[in-house]
């Protein structure tokens, strides 16, 4: 048991390690090299991410303002008044490593964590599950880098579209073969691409990897605090978990015996704490926060499909590799005995259905569906990998082992199948394309135009937040993220709700030919085109003209005007 535990953390310290060093070298990445390429008009501000970042740097913000530092109130209310009952560890913890090194750096040190915590979960679980060394690195390869079958679909979108030749730029016909679900990062290590995604995979992979160890108790806080942490995480976890202890009752009841009654009695008590804490988590989202109309609509601005369902050739590459497995875990006498009644590789089977589940909701649903994709960032891949492994090992076992009853050589757990091998190596393939084709286009997002940067750095401080007019829709999110205050409108984005209703107000209070309509909307400031015609109708009311830049802009409400509304006051 000692030598087991050593082998448990000694593998966790390893993956740890790993992921610190992939951690290390993508916060490089992201943060030199954009300084180095940035174009001469242009300021990178840190937030390779772009416009997804910008938002999470406007709720870390947020956090600052909060008077306790935990909950906080959503900065993009206005007219719609709600108090500060927001709640996302991972975001406070990177609001807090923000106040001391700067929201950029908070980032990329919550990136290392998650990449560090992402490792550790999956070396504990290859030590956990896997006897030998050799199948304990194929997990953690597999689980870690492994992709479907989508590289050589593209090989056929190449061929298709610009013939032999295409394979001299195989990457770029990706996005044909995967459409959609590329953007959406379907594989493990493509999300550090994103610095809170590993930060989220840490999470739910811990709670996992917790179940597997043998510790429900502590898998369950985590399970309680991912629902306070990313909704969508939260799903994933909860699911899999209730799905784990739901066959794990029904196993221990077909049993009939004193040792199943009890393993019942634990499966029992499991599943009803992992119903309340979803039910605990769902009433926050769904009936506690929906009681103020901005959460409302909030909500349901989340809740739409954004995608099309899987295509056959997509669904083949997504499930084609692992099919076989599957279908041996479920129809096979042995893959039930290994898989399911394993109280280990049954967490990650679980994890595989209701991965599945969740991600064909979308075509049951459709147009009512709630963002399929979202769900999977890497996790139905953990899943069906550790199938498939686990049906090598058996098979490999079955044909070296001894014939006699529970003689097993400890050769026979070592040996790798010929077939395993071709297989995993073809798996291989997608994530190293997708890196491929995201080094030779470089960060893209996250650059600022420096006349742009200078206007913002000239909004005066303030100790409540101003509200900011911003003319080009593109750059509003730019004022709660760089600066204290918050904009007006932002069309087309999930996180602003009531976009349409802000905007007949604001051409409303623009054509009233009263001298503080502009102001009575609780506008401070505006940052407006050089050449806009909207200068004119500013200066008109009485705004005066801070600051005149190359190509931008920046207007302030008259003293006597400014109602001074900050956040919905």
């Amino acid at each position: 048991m000692n030598r087991a535990r050593r082998a448990i953390r000694s593998s966790a310290r390893r993956g740890a390690l790993l992921g610190v060093a992939a951690g290390i070298i993508a916060a490089i990445y992201y943060q030199v090299w954009p300084r180095i390429m940035c174009p001469p008009d242009s300021v990178y501000s840190g937030a390779p991410q772009g416009e997804d970042q910008f938002v999470y740097m406007s709720l870390a913000r947020a956090i600052w303002r909060s008077p306790n530092g935990f909950t906080y109130e959503y900065p993009f209310q206005l007219f719609w008044p709600a108090p500060a009952v927001m709640l996302q560890f991972p975001l406070v913890l990177v609001a807090w490593m923000g106040r001391l090194f700067g929201l950029p750096m908070g980032f990329e040190l919550a990136r290392i964590l998650g990449c560090a915590g992402t490792g550790a979960a999956l070396g504990a679980m290859a030590a956990r599950l896997c006897p030998a060394g050799s199948w304990r690195r194929w997990f953690c390869v597999l689980t870690l880098l492994g992709g479907g079958w989508f590289a050589w679909i593209a090989v056929g979108h190449a061929f298709r579209i610009s013939g032999p030749g295409g394979l001299t730029e195989w990457w770029e016909y990706m996005p044909y073969a995967m459409g959609q679900l590329y953007s959406w990062l379907p594989f493990v290590f493509q999300n550090i691409v994103y610095p809170m995604e590993p930060l989220y995979h840490a999470i739910v992979l811990g709670g996992l990897a917790l179940l597997i160890l043998g510790r429900p108790g502590l898998a369950l806080a985590v399970g309680l605090a991912v629902w306070f942490s990313h909704p969508f995480s939260a799903a994933v976890l909860s699911s899999a978990a209730m799905l784990y202890w739901f066959l794990r009752l029904i196993i221990s009841r077909c049993q009939g015996k004193p040792a199943g009654l009890h393993l019942g009695g634990v499966c029992i008590v499991q599943l009803i704490a992992w119903i309340l804490i979803s039910a605990i988590g769902l009433a926050y989202y769904r009936i506690f926060l929906e009681q103020w109309p901005i959460y409302r609509a909030l909500n349901a601005q989340h809740q739409v499909a954004s995608v099309s369902p899987l295509t056959p050739w997509q669904a083949v590459g997504l499930f084609g590799p692992f099919l076989p497995a599957l279908l041996w875990s479920v129809a096979s006498p042995s893959g039930r005995r290994h898989v399911w009644h394993h109280p280990g590789w049954a967490v990650l089977g679980s994890l595989a259905v209701a991965q599945a589940a969740l991600l064909f909701h979308g075509a049951l649903l459709r147009t009512e569906a709630t963002q399929p994709f979202h769900f999977n960032r890497g996790y139905l891949e953990i899943g069906l990998v550790a199938v498939t492994l686990r049906a090598a090992m058996i098979l490999s076992i079955r044909r070296l082992a001894p014939r006699t009853p529970g003689a097993v050589s400890l050769a026979s757990l070592r040996v790798i199948p010929g077939w395993f091998v071709v297989l995993a190596a073809l798996l291989l393939f997608d994530q190293p394309l997708y890196f491929i084709r995201a080094l030779l286009q470089g960060v893209q997002t996250g650059y600022v135009e420096k006349d742009l940067m200078e206007t913002l750095n000239s909004l005066p401080d303030s100790p409540a937040p101003q509200v900011v007019f911003v003319e080009a829709p593109k750059n509003a999110i730019l004022v709660p993220a760089l600066t204290n205050h918050v904009f007006y409108n932002m069309p087309e984005v999930m996180a602003v709700p009531f976009e349409a209703e802000r905007e007949a107000r604001f051409n409303a209070a623009l054509d009233s030919p009263t001298t503080d309509s502009l102001a009575r909307l609780g506008l401070s400031y505006a940052i407006l085109a050089g050449k806009s015609e909207l200068n004119q109708r500013f200066q008109q009311q009485g705004w005066e003209l801070l600051r005149e830049g190359q190509r931008y802009n920046l207007w302030c409400v008259p003293p006597e005007n400014n109602k001074n509304l900050g956040l919905a006051r």
